[in-house]
């Protein structure tokens, strides 16, 4: 669980440092809201970015990490290193379900490098516009559930 701005910088600059070659990743959900000041604590550190970004992360990380492949709602893949205190999930900008890529790419951006890491961390009017589609997207899935058991 990341507590508090200090801890998130320095969980941040921990995955930064494992990095050596120059990589961009969107920084968004949770940890994103808390950089702005509107969260207080969140369990995990949500980047989005290409394959070649992801490779990168993951090639660096693996060693001090573990690694495993989730399928979250409707059929979002994504990849969740997992550390002692806190964890990174990571979403393919190539493979992420909707169109909330071209949000954090059209939005205005804080940038914070750590070692070999840019993340970039889009405005809160964008954050919220994610978040909603998120809270869409929930629906949909708990309504086609609810049709299945006919709840």
């Amino acid at each position: 669980m990341i507590e508090n701005k200090a801890q998130l910088l320095a969980d941040l600059a921990f995955v930064g440092s494992k990095v050596q070659i120059e990589t961009n990743a969107y920084l968004f959900a949770g940890a994103a809201f808390m950089w702005h000041g509107l969260k207080d604590a969140t369990k995990d550190i949500d980047i989005c970015c290409s394959y070649e970004e992801a490779d990168r992360i993951v090639s660096a990380l693996r060693m001090v990490g573990n690694m495993e492949s989730v399928t979250g709602i409707n059929d979002v893949h994504f990849l969740r290193i997992i550390f002692k205190s806190f964890s990174v999930q990571i979403f393919i900008n190539e493979i992420w379900m909707g169109d909330e890529f071209p949000l954090l790419q059209a939005a205005r951006c804080d940038t914070l490098t750590f070692g070999g890491i840019n993340f970039m961390i889009p405005d809160v009017k964008t954050l919220i516009m994610i978040r909603d589609r998120q809270i869409q997207a929930l629906y949909r899935e708990w309504k086609k559930l609810a049709g299945e058991r006919c709840i």
